[in-house]
């Protein structure tokens, strides 16, 4: 459960950061 939130929120951080 911990990977797929983490990899859910590290792509949308991405996005917020460009």
């Amino acid at each position: 459960m911990f990977t797929t939130s983490f990899g859910f929120l590290l792509p949308s951080l991405t996005i917020l950061v460009n």
